[in-house]
């Protein structure tokens, strides 16, 4: 039986994903009515299950892994997507008929400092600790048929809020912070799962925040910063991608933007297979 790869997908709101699927195509030619319609169609052998916004009132998600198309982004009147359509797209050009299969937990608005904290997982509300159990029971559902599991990447889209000066833990100190805590959360994670790694351990991967906050530069540095310092780990900038021509919030990647956004994570996820 062949090994079924795992990807994950964990951050905030631009992991969520609040792009909207009517501005696709987009008006600039980035992403063709063909590309579109793909996506609109699915890929089959590329599947996901997801958990958005867990403890808040917009909570959305699914119990079963299902074929990777538009709508499994913010709950909303319209629909939206996330990375997970870019990734998709990407795997199955350059994978074509491969399985993988996509573990998105992702909630907006939230930090690595309160939210997202190893260090606070016993606390009430903890996203790291409901990822772990959110991952742990959607490796279940893989293996329930016997079948072996290999988590391939873990892709983190998070950091704007971090970025932002307005909320309280803000400080000179916050980048170093970020970085040692990041480093907790993806030790821990591959602590829980390290039956579930391949040889060599977990590869990470890093999208940069967008130009759009002002503070998010020195964020980005410790993000590349830290990729530099473990193998297997990479990070790559969005500053050329656009949050301010269909979205009306410009804190959320616009329509083509966020199809990019997973590209890139699919180009460094398909750095590592053999």
């Amino acid at each position: 039986m062949n090994t079924k790869r795992v990807i994950m997908l964990a951050g905030q709101s631009n992991a969520v994903g609040h792009s909207l699927v009517k501005y696709l195509p987009d008006a600039a030619g980035k992403i063709s009515p063909a590309r579109v319609e793909e996506m609109k169609k699915g890929y089959p052998p590329i599947r996901i299950i997801y958990s958005n916004n867990y403890f808040r009132p917009d909570r959305s998600g699914n119990e079963e892994f299902v074929p990777v198309t538009f709508g499994f982004g913010k709950k909303a009147a319209e629909m939206t997507f996330g990375p997970e359509v870019g990734i998709a797209e990407y795997l199955n050009g350059s994978r074509p008929g491969e399985e993988f299969y996509i573990v998105k937990c992702a909630t907006g608005g939230t930090t690595l400092f309160e939210n997202w904290n190893p260090d606070r997982a016993g606390e009430a509300g903890n996203l790291y600790a409901q990822m772990l159990s959110f991952t742990g029971e959607a490796l279940g559902k893989l293996t329930a048929d016997g079948s072996k599991v290999e988590i391939i990447a873990f892709c983190w889209m998070q950091g704007e809020t971090d970025s932002y000066a307005g909320v309280d833990f803000y400080r000179a100190s916050a980048w170093e912070e970020y970085g040692v805590l990041f480093g907790k959360l993806v030790d821990g994670f591959s602590e829980r799962f390290g039956p579930y790694l391949p040889e060599g351990g977990l590869p990470v991967i890093q999208g940069g925040v967008s130009s759009y906050w002002e503070n998010g530069a020195p964020l980005n540095a410790v993000k590349q910063s830290f990729a530099k310092s473990r193998r297997k780990t990479y990070y790559f900038d969005n500053y050329d991608l656009t949050y301010n021509v269909d979205n009306n919030d410009v804190l959320h990647f616009d329509a083509a933007a966020t199809v990019l956004l997973g590209n890139r994570f699919g180009e460094y996820i398909t750095k590592n297979l053999s």
